[in-house]
């Protein structure tokens, strides 16, 4: 997994260590972070994106990569070989993600 931010890091390593409820405190926490102080950050949206993956949330998970892709994330070789996506390999939407199809982002205005 690309690792951006401490709090992203930490996230990870408590949901692959078995911690999953320090891993759920913790992307509560990096997702209070992200839409307060910056929304729009690609890295940590594929960070976010990652821990629903590890956790098995696999429609969030594919939620905030669309939304990482749709800010500028641009790892595609990340994105099909991060062991912490696995969960989402079979998915359709994340088939389509792989092969180019991103959703348009919505705006306010749109």
């Amino acid at each position: 997994m690309m690792r951006v931010g401490i709090s992203s890091a930490g996230t990870s390593a408590a949901a692959r260590g078995g911690h999953v409820r320090s891993a759920v405190t913790r992307l509560a926490l990096d997702r209070y972070s992200l839409a307060a102080i910056d929304p729009d950050d690609s890295g940590l949206l594929y960070n976010v994106a990652c821990i629903y993956g590890l956790l098995g949330e696999v429609e969030p998970a594919i939620d905030c990569l669309e939304r990482a892709l749709q800010c500028g994330f641009a790892q595609m070789e990340w994105i099909a070989n991060d062991g912490d996506l696995a969960a989402l390999r079979s998915h359709a939407r994340f088939q389509a993600l792989l092969a180019g199809s991103v959703p348009p982002r919505h705006t306010a205005s749109t």
